[in-house]
């Protein structure tokens, strides 16, 4: 299925902060989302289609908005640690 937010919206009120430690910040940034494989297999049943709208206030909905946005985050705490 696919999101109908516009990216921009994704962004929005993300705070982003440089990491103390990169490989650090790497590694509990992966550590975070392995943690959530459990949660992922449990709502395959409700994946939609590819070519489906994903109904954002579903489960799979709320966990794919929740996840796009932390990688959002994430990505631009690179971007600011580089450039510190």
């Amino acid at each position: 299925g696919k999101l109908s937010a516009p990216p921009a919206a994704a962004a929005k009120g993300l705070q982003p902060v440089p990491l103390e430690k990169l490989l650090g910040g790497i590694a509990e940034q992966i550590a975070r989302s392995h943690a959530l494989a459990d949660r992922v297999y449990a709502m395959e049943s409700q994946l939609p289609a590819y070519e489906d709208r994903l109904d954002e206030d579903s489960d799979v909905g709320r966990f794919t908005t929740e996840r796009l946005r932390a990688a959002a985050e994430f990505t631009a705490s690179l971007y600011l640690t580089a450039w510190r």
